[in-house]
């Protein structure tokens, strides 16, 4: 699948697409009738392949071949999946935790330990790959959980004697499980088995993420003595060292580029970009090189995305890479939904990481079209699909002497109904957790708002507070002055009956010694005195 993105609303490992018509929208609910499995090997009829058309919601690509997950935030481990003791030693790299936790699963298996039995010992082993969870090995190389799966069933792929090929040691050791599966590393029960039917000695894998599924082909094919490994990833998440019979090829570039002068591999496992050029590009080119080398039959092609979301829709990484007459209009921001032939808000996105096809259906459009139209002028090939994480298609030669073989593993796989409805439940459940998550986020940035909000009314009334409390202090401070003055004038007008009675002195002073006319010039002096005091009052 893409590179989960957030896949948001925060699962490469590469879906149905093409016209309306001869190609209908992806619905994971029943099978889809337009899309048959290989017949019984016993009966001519062939089988309603449970299609997963409207499944996984998972990133397409087309920019970078090894997209196996999704721009942005990944989405991290749920709490309830992992043990306590399992995340403690996954998140801190605290061994002694992780010892607790195994040595409690064996207290708990009990009796049933001396039937499982370790290879050497009589205890369980456990192996961890990228991005999955311990798994408990039984002898016969069967991978289980450790709970609700006896172990001591058969490994309906490999047989009881065969030696554990995919549950690797040397994968990448990643401490958490992310929320929603998209690796094609997680497929490996249904894929490796079908190497070693083949007797697979090369293997080119197209889009190597993180590493996980690089890791398993390298255990595989030292496991039987040697091989060559060609990666083809603009950017490799692992570049693995040869030896121990192993030849490595890294090629740095984009696949329908870099594919082009490569000695045909025995088996191809394809998780590159996911978009209907990229992905018949290469088809195209593994057939070429096939024939220019004179092989009698068509290597054995593994194809991640078969199902949902990229079976009918393309994605694109980067755009730009593929002509304009054969994209299709597309949008960075939308995201997907099952059941939904458009493009939403919300959904299934690449949060800038990848754009969707604003429609799904259609010529030209999604991964699983795109191997349709490759099946329709070959005859002799045939598409094998199994519905889980997102689709898993397997393209068989007849001619191939293992076509028999490869028919019978997949059987189980193919045409499983549950697998089906899982599918379908796991997409459902995932869109909904982007729904909750999306719904959280749009609450949490309402919150801030209405915090911004009150947070400028609460700094309005504090201004106009303060300009109010400015106002009130110069009051006082007018009143204060005022009250001086009003102070001065009471102190004035208490000495005002010792100037009036000195003034009357002075007057009737002045009528006597000037009598007459000057004294009444003297009385009109006191009287103008007198009005002046009054005035002051």
């Amino acid at each position: 699948m893409g590179r989960p993105a957030e896949w948001r609303g925060s699962a490469g490992d590469g879906g149905p697409r093409g016209s309306a018509g001869e190609h209908p929208a992806a619905n994971l609910s029943a099978p889809d009738p337009g899309n048959r499995v290989p017949a019984d090997a016993d009966a001519g009829t062939p089988v309603p392949d449970p299609d997963p058309a409207g499944a996984a919601g998972a990133a397409g690509s087309d920019g970078s071949d090894g997209s196996n997950g999704m721009a942005g935030a990944r989405p991290g481990t749920p709490w309830f999946g992992v043990p306590s003791a399992s995340r403690a030693a996954a998140a801190h790299g605290d061994q002694e935790a992780q010892d607790n936790q195994e040595a409690q699963d064996n207290q708990e298996t009990g009796d049933d330990r001396g039937t499982r039995g370790d290879r050497e010992s009589g205890g369980v082993v456990t192996a961890r790959v990228s991005g999955s969870m311990p798994a408990a090995v039984a002898p016969g190389g069967v991978v289980t959980e450790r709970e609700g799966v006896d172990d001591r069933e058969e490994d309906v792929l490999g047989g009881a004697d065969e030696p554990d090929t995919y549950a690797v040691e040397s994968a990448p050791n990643r401490t958490l499980q992310p929320l929603l599966l998209h690796s094609l590393a997680e497929l490996r029960e249904i894929w490796v088995p079908l190497l070693r039917a083949a007797d697979i000695r090369s293997v080119a894998e197209i889009g190597s993420e993180s590493g996980a599924t690089t890791s398993l082909l390298v255990d595989l094919l030292r496991g039987r003595g040697g091989g060559k490994l060609v990666v083809i990833d603009p950017d490799p998440g692992v570049a693995p060292e040869p030896g121990d019979g192993l030849e490595v090829d890294v090629v740095r570039g984009y696949s329908p580029q870099a594919l082009v002068g490569l000695a045909p591999a025995d088996a191809y496992l394809i998780d590159g970009d996911h978009n209907y050029a990229t992905v018949t590009s290469e088809l195209e080119t593994i057939a070429d090189a096939a024939r220019a080398t004179g092989r009698p039959y068509l290597p054995l092609l593994i194809m991640h995305d078969v199902g949902w979301p990229n079976a009918r829709r393309d994605s694109y990484y980067t755009p730009e890479r593929i002509p304009e007459p054969e994209r299709q209009p597309y949008s960075w921001e939308l995201g997907v939904r099952l059941d939904s032939t458009g493009v939403v808000a919300g959904g299934l996105r690449g949060e800038g990481a990848f754009a969707w096809a604003r429609s799904e259906g259609g010529a030209g459009n999604g991964v699983r079209t795109a191997v349709e139209d490759f099946l329709a002028t070959r005859p002799e090939l045939r598409l094998f699909v199994a519905a889980p994480i997102f689709g898993l298609g397997i393209v068989v030669d007849d001619r191939a002497p293992y076509a028999e073989r490869v028919d019978e593993l997949l059987r189980p796989w193919v045409r499983n109904s549950l697998l089906t409805r899982l599918e379908r439940n796991r997409l459902d459940l995932y869109l909904h957790v982007l729904l909750l998550q999306d719904e959280m986020i749009d609450a949490a940035r309402r919150r801030q708002r209405e915090w911004a909000r009150l947070d400028a009314a609460l700094a309005d009334r504090a201004t106009t507070e303060l300009r109010l409390l400015d106002a009130a202090a110069e009051a006082e401070r007018a009143l204060e002055a005022e009250r001086a003055t009003a102070q001065q004038l009471r102190a004035a007008l208490a000495d005002e009956p010792k100037l009036v009675h000195a003034a009357r002195v002075a007057n009737a002073a002045l009528k006597v010694r000037l009598g007459g006319h000057r004294g009444a010039r003297a009385v009109r002096t006191a009287r103008a005195v007198r009005g002046a005091l009054h005035a002051r009052r």
